[in-house]
This record gives structure tokens, C-alpha cells and sequence, in this order.
């Protein structure tokens, strides 16, 4: 009887596990999709089309909404997704990456999203200038520390 029990218990688990797993890559990509929409891909990657056709015949510029289509399809394909989403299932559980995206979806998620790391890099840059005003100053400090 503890045989069949046993038996049993890793069938269930071994259906149970992949389905999981599948929820939780569903929950990143879902939360990948919020923070970069297949719209605003596309409008980065129409600067680098633009880019690459300046150096291209202009009898051939009717292409070039073809091969943005073939760069937006090859950054949004599943797989690319699957790959970037394996990041965030390391570090954030189902329910975290649910709550994360519901709210960046909110106006105020919204905010915090766009200006984050624009702050982030402001305050870096004041941050390094402070430290490089003083640290003479700390050096200093520090010998006499260790005297």
C-alpha cells in the first residue's frame, strides 16, 4: 500500500510542477509586457530601421516597414520573452510578479516606472560629486584612524 501511495504522490507532482512553472513565466512575461509594451519596441526599433535605410537605395525605402516588422517580430517572439522572463522568476515569486505588474498598471506604478531610473542616475551623478569633493577629506580621516 505505501508503494502505491508513493507512486502516486510523484505522478501528481511531476504534472503539478510544469504547470507551475508555466504560471509562474506567464506572471514575468505578463509583467515584461506592462513594462515594454510591443508598441513602444516597435517605435525604438523604427529609430534603428531609420538608421540602417540611410545607407540603403532609396528605390528599396518601400522596405523598410517589412524589415521593422521582421526586428518587432524577432525582440516580442516567446521565445526572447521566455528567456528575459527566466530572470525575474529567480528573484520574484507568482504572486509578487502579479502584484508588481498590477501596479505599474496604475497611474502611479505608471510614474514611479518612467522617472525611477532617470532619478536613480541623477542622484548617482550628485552622489559621485560629493564623493569626489571629499575624499581628500576621508582619506585624511581615515590615516588618522589607523595610527
Amino acid at each position: 500500500m505505501l508503494k502505491t501511495k508513493f507512486y502516486i504522490f510523484i505522478l501528481i507532482s511531476s504534472f503539478t510542477i510544469p504547470v507551475f512553472a508555466d504560471e509562474h513565466l506567464d506572471a514575468a512575461i505578463q509583467f515584461l509586457d506592462v513594462i515594454h509594451p510591443k508598441a513602444d519596441k516597435k517605435e525604438k526599433l523604427r529609430g534603428l530601421v531609420d538608421q540602417m535605410f540611410m545607407n540603403v537605395p532609396k528605390q528599396k525605402h518601400n522596405k523598410k516597414e517589412a524589415v521593422l516588422q521582421l526586428w518587432v517580430d524577432k525582440f516580442s517572439s516567446r521565445e526572447r520573452a521566455e528567456i528575459e522572463a527566466q530572470a525575474y522568476t529567480k528573484k520574484f515569486s507568482t504572486s509578487e510578479l502579479n502584484q508588481m505588474t498590477a501596479f505599474i498598471k496604475t497611474p502611479f506604478g505608471q510614474k514611479v516606472f518612467k522617472n525611477l531610473f532617470k532619478v536613480m542616475a541623477e542622484s548617482e551623478k550628485e552622489v559621485s560629486a560629493y564623493d569626489k569633493g571629499h575624499t581628500k577629506e576621508f582619506f585624511e580621516k581615515m590615516k588618522a584612524v589607523m595610527k
